[in-house]
């Protein structure tokens, strides 16, 4: 996939990603990325630092706390989620990222009532009564 480099020399690159490794650094928590860029004339050298930016495609998304993942028995990972027949389902998810408001994740329908709260406590296909959260500033 295409990357811009800024290299700290101050030079612009484009290249390609050509390693992603599978497992972050253990000490920084970080992955290591090599991007190939065209070097005619070779002006740059090796192991110089840059800053990579990656245009990735947008995909929607919902943020939850990892708090309310499970796995099924197969071992996907997922939420359970609530019906308008108020039965629960096992809903499959991939994350697509991390950040501040949680974790965000793919797989859901764009409006979904996710069980936040004992969600362990029931399986698949069971009726529940659901209680719908207040969303702060908002009153019933």
């Amino acid at each position: 996939m295409p990357v811009q480099a800024r290299l700290s020399t101050g030079d612009e690159l484009v290249g390609v990603v050509s390693y992603v490794s599978a497992v972050a650094d253990e000490n920084t928590r970080t992955f290591r990325i090599e991007i190939e860029v065209d070097n005619a004339g070779y002006r740059f050298g090796q192991g110089l630092s840059a800053g990579i930016t990656i245009d990735l495609p947008s995909v929607n998304a919902h943020p939850v706390t990892p708090s309310i993942f499970r796995l099924d028995d197969f071992g996907r990972i997922g939420v359970m989620t609530v019906d308008a027949e108020n039965l629960a389902h096992f809903t499959p998810v991939s994350i697509v990222g991390v950040d501040d408001r949680g974790t965000w994740v793919r797989g859901l329908p764009d409006n979904a009532r996710v069980v936040i709260v004992g969600q362990d406590l029931i399986d698949d296909g069971e009726t529940v009564e659901p209680v719908v959260a207040q969303t702060p500033g908002t009153t019933s």
